[in-house]
């Protein structure tokens, strides 16, 4: 009778034990997830901040509307609308979330702002409109630099890191 109580009991601590690993596999699992979907999402932000400042830098540059332009076509950002939860998730700052926010505030106002611009292509930019455009350029740059080592990857740590760290 003691062997089968014996028997019984290493049994059940055998599924006690296994579970807890599972648990802890599985949460360490899941970290690893959503600090690849933050990396994916700040790859896909930073692609499309470069994309809105070189649109804009070109405007500047060139000192008259052509992508921008009324019937121009649309400015794609719909990163950001995707994947805000990710790296709102995935940043470990509350400092690099907000200078990431603006970034994508300021690229936000291109890509509204651009379809109701009454200017058609080839109209020469006044003063004013080159310094508006000036002004969006030094915030979206900070959130592509903030968002460089979450794109390269340092907000994926290995499983055994998400294991054992807390964060």
């Amino acid at each position: 009778m003691t062997t089968a109580i014996l028997a019984g009991a290493f049994g059940l601590l055998g599924v006690i034990v296994g579970g807890l690993m599972n648990g802890v596999v599985s949460a360490g699992l899941d970290r690893v997830r959503e600090a690849r979907l933050a990396m994916i999402t700040a790859r896909l932000v930073q692609s499309d901040l470069l994309y809105v400042d070189a649109i804009v830098t070109a405007e500047i540059d060139e000192g008259e509307w052509k992508r921008l332009a009324q019937g121009a076509p649309p400015v794609p950002f719909d990163s950001w609308q995707e994947g805000r939860e990710a790296l709102a998730g995935g940043l470990r700052e509350y400092q690099d979330w907000a200078v990431v926010e603006i970034a994508a505030r300021q690229a936000l106002r291109v890509v509204v702002v651009a379809p109701t611009n009454p200017n058609p292509p080839g109209t020469a930019l006044s003063p004013e409109e080159i310094a508006n455009l000036a002004t969006l350029l030094p915030e979206m740059r900070e959130g592509v630099k903030t968002l460089q080592p979450a794109a390269h990857g340092a907000l994926v740590p290995t499983l055994r890191r998400a294991i054992f760290s807390h964060r």
